[in-house]
């Protein structure tokens, strides 16, 4: 008999609730709605509207202290406050009839919907102070999203108490006393801000400097004072314990400010259903539902549906195969939630990854300044920094390998060049011995290593005369300046003397070979024997009185690899400084009766004509009148410069 009258029991109690909420779909249910704030309610226009002008009010006064709105040259603003969800406030009749859904709402006053937040209540109810201070948090959230947490609970403290009577809004009444230790000193603090005449006017500058993280900017830019003195003020205004709520004018509103249309059933049984499912479960087709679907299709409709929303972002970002193509996701969300710390740290870790490192120290920045606490921002710091030393590594593995491949494509290029360069030398030996030139059967000697004596290379820096001898001085890179002597002023090749004698402005690159005979009247090391800057002399040239062997004139001709770059840009000259366009700079080194190979493996270097006409005094590296080009050896180009005689 107990257990049938306990069965009977719980059968009238479903009954009932099931009779309540058929009266519920049954009564008339009218939305009303102003922006993005919604009541729905079947207790009576009164009722609803009370319950919406409150909400409202609410928006409009906390939107004018961040800035938003007011007056603007030409007139009033239309900015309004924003939401990343609506707002939705069931409104019942009757206690009785909320009571199937009050569960919902035990812990929180708002839960979420498939497409909006809902809170519920029933019209003769108390209004939760918590309810209006989750109602700014949310408004905050979305117009303030970098307004510092001390600043934003304390804003929604101040709102908790707030009075609302149509246009009529008294702000500051006190906190339960309930509320106490910083917390409570805190909303003293910004109680003084938002009611006293002194600091309100400029409350929204305030806060919007706050937004930028520097107190100090703050309390300048909005009170004229100092971060310490604003402080010390409010401590002494929170120390007094005088709290006094202040009149504020409220937003004009009248019977045509919201807009009210009447629901059918299957809509408010939609609605009664997500307030029975608490938040555990959404419709298929709204943002949320979508987002629990988690699909790519299915989250790129819930951003499209609520494109405020950070969530879809980032579950979009953890189905790409790529981290590179994380990024734009993982990105767009952190900037909708700017103070979540968890979305900041997974960017800048998926941008280390794909090599992002100047985004990364950005948002290594970001998520430090999202981190509630400094216990969180030494741990940022701490792994921002182990990050940053894998980076650094990474970087100098990278450079290592980039080395080793430039040096295996030299190589490579040298080989390629080596052989093209064999065979130039095949076909001008082979005319060498079809034209009867004797073949001494030596191997070829190079034309530097054909001078005796001792070598200088440097940047000639004077000329003086002294009767038919000069005296050269030549700067030589890491020692002191080196002096030598020669005898006789030298000609070129029109017989024109080369040098002039004094400062020679700018410097030109020399290199010679002296007998290393120092004159201790003349103050020099030696006497110049030759000038090495002297190539491809034909034979019988005065040239060969330096005392170039003579058998090496009936060698065969032999190439001599002069520089090998990865690109043209390694030929500047130290003479030229760059190249001149449509020319190609040569190297003035040389060898003997052979062709001078510059080689670049990214950049062609064609062949200049023969017989190319040269300006005997601008000896500065270039393919310039006078100069011959060796012909034959395609893709390289030889350099003859004749600067002096001895």
């Amino acid at each position: 008999m107990f257990f049938c009258a306990r069965i009977d029991a719980v059968r009238a109690s479903a009954l009932i609730a099931v009779a309540l909420a058929a009266s519920a779909c049954a009564a008339d249910w009218t939305e009303y709605r102003v922006g993005p704030m919604y009541v729905i309610s079947n207790a009576g226009d009164v009722a609803a509207r009370q319950r919406l002008t409150e909400m409202e009010q609410i928006r409009f006064v906390l939107a004018g202290m961040l800035g938003i709105g007011g007056l603007v040259a030409g007139g009033a603003s239309t900015a309004e406050a924003n939401l990343i969800w609506p707002i939705t406030a069931v409104l019942f009749d009757k206690q009785s009839s909320y009571a199937p859904y009050a569960s919902a709402f035990a812990s929180a006053p708002f839960i979420d919907g498939g497409a909006t937040n809902y809170s519920a209540a029933y019209a003769d109810g108390v209004v939760n102070p918590e309810w209006r201070r989750t109602i700014v948090r949310q408004l905050l959230d979305a117009n303030a999203p970098l307004l510092p947490g001390e600043a934003a609970a304390a804003l929604a403290d101040l709102f908790s108490t707030v009075r609302v009577e149509a246009v009529r809004i008294q702000l500051g009444e006190a906190l339960p006393a309930s509320i106490t230790g910083e917390r409570r000193r805190t909303w003293a603090k910004f109680h003084m801000l938002a009611t006293q005449p002194a600091y309100s006017g400029r409350l929204r500058v305030y806060l919007r400097n706050l937004e930028t993280n520097d107190p100090e900017v703050a309390a300048q830019n909005a009170f004229s004072i100092s971060a310490t003195e604003l402080q010390r003020r409010m401590n002494a205004y929170a120390d007094a314990g005088k709290f006094t709520s202040v009149a504020i004018p409220g937003k004009p509103i009248n019977a045509r400010s919201f807009y009210e249309r009447r629901l059918p059933n299957s809509e408010v049984q939609g609605i009664l259903a997500e307030l029975k499912n608490d938040g555990r479960s959404f419709p298929p087709n709204s943002p949320r539902g979508l987002v629990a679907e988690n699909t790519r299709d299915s989250l790129q409709q819930a951003m499209a549906a609520n494109p405020r929303w950070a969530e879809p972002y980032v579950k979009l970002a953890a189905l790409q195969d790529r981290a590179s193509a994380k990024v734009p996701f993982l990105q767009k969300a952190a900037e909708l939630e700017p103070l979540n710390l968890g979305y900041w740290e997974t960017l800048a870790r998926t941008q280390a990854i794909v090599e992002m490192y100047a985004e990364a120290t950005k948002s290594w920045t970001a998520a430090e300044r999202a981190a509630p606490n400094e216990a969180e921002r030494a741990r940022i710091r701490a792994e921002r920094k182990a990050i940053e030393e894998q980076r650094v590594d990474a970087e100098i593995e990278a450079a290592r390998r980039a080395k080793e491949e430039s040096e295996r494509d030299v190589k490579r290029v040298m080989a390629e060049s080596d052989a093209r360069v064999r065979a130039a030398e095949q076909v001008v030996n082979r005319k060498a011995r079809e034209a009867g030139v004797a073949d001494s059967g030596e191997a070829p000697v190079p034309f530097k290593e054909g001078f005796p004596g001792t070598r200088v290379t440097g940047q000639l820096l004077a000329v003086e005369c002294i009767g038919r001898a000069l005296r050269l001085t030549i700067q030589v890179p890491k020692t002191p300046p080196v002096r030598l002597s020669v005898a006789v002023m030298p000609m070129d090749a029109s017989g024109k003397p080369v040098f002039t004698c004094g400062p020679t402005l700018p410097s030109r690159h020399i290199e010679v070979v002296h007998d290393a005979k120092p004159d201790k009247q003349l103050g020099t090391v030696g006497v110049v024997v030759c000038d090495l800057a002297v190539f491809d002399a034909p034979t019988g040239h005065p040239v060969h009185v330096c005392g170039f062997p003579g058998a090496a004139n009936r060698a065969l001709v032999a190439a001599e690899r002069e520089y090998v770059g990865a690109n043209l840009k390694d030929f500047s000259h130290g003479e030229a400084g760059s190249l001149r366009a449509g020319s190609h700079l040569c190297k003035e080194f040389g060898g003997a009766g052979g062709t001078h190979v510059v080689a670049s493996p990214r950049d062609g270097l064609r062949l200049m004509p023969l017989r190319v006409g040269r300006d005997q005094g601008q000896d500065i590296g270039y393919v310039a009148p006078g100069e011959c080009l060796i012909e034959g050896v395609d893709g390289f180009f030889g350099c003859h410069v004749l600067p002096f005689i001895i």
